[in-house]
């Protein structure tokens, strides 16, 4: 059983990580299904898993309503310490590969020199992987609190599982 702040912390892990598959999905995908490198478009989903305003609870949009939600005292009773602990370091992984992601798809293009350009995508391939584990992690972690997942996480969910 978690503690309050333990909860509480389980709660911004989850929309952080979640929030990193919104940030990456597009980019990742078009990757993943046809080596197509480019940034990630400013895309609003018609699904969404999120933080509570007041950071209480972990809930599921559907077009901007709320579908579902896991309270702090739900998460209290339903997760352990090692749970907590899983999720941060899915979260850290996901977050450092993210941004190295983020930090190649912005420059590959600038590059001029065919050796970089060929061993940036070496590296995108590497992390395709990479955040694809880890992205599934995450989408698994989700759906064991009971969220319904659809949408782009059922698609991201999808190609990780395939990658």
């Amino acid at each position: 059983m978690l503690e309050v702040a333990a909860a509480a912390a389980v709660v911004k892990l989850v929309a952080d990580s979640v929030g990193l598959v919104d940030k990456v999905y597009d980019s990742w995908r078009k990757f993943t299904q046809n080596k197509k490198v480019e940034p990630s478009e400013k895309t609003e989903f018609y699904e969404k898993v999120t933080a509570s305003n007041d950071g209480k609870a972990i809930i599921h949009l559907l077009n901007g309503q709320v579908s579902k939600q896991v309270t702090i005292d739900d998460l209290k009773a339903k997760l352990s310490p090692s749970d907590k602990r899983h999720i941060e370091a899915l979260e850290r992984r996901m977050e450092i590969n993210v941004g190295v992601w983020d930090g190649i798809v912005a420059n590959i293009e600038l590059e001029t020199n065919l050796a970089n350009k060929a061993r940036y995508e070496l590296q995108l391939d590497d992390l395709k992987s990479k955040i694809a584990k880890d992205l599934a992690g995450v989408l698994r972690f989700v759906e064991s609190l009971g969220f319904h997942l659809q949408d782009h996480y059922g698609a991201a969910k999808n190609i990780a599982e395939t990658s």
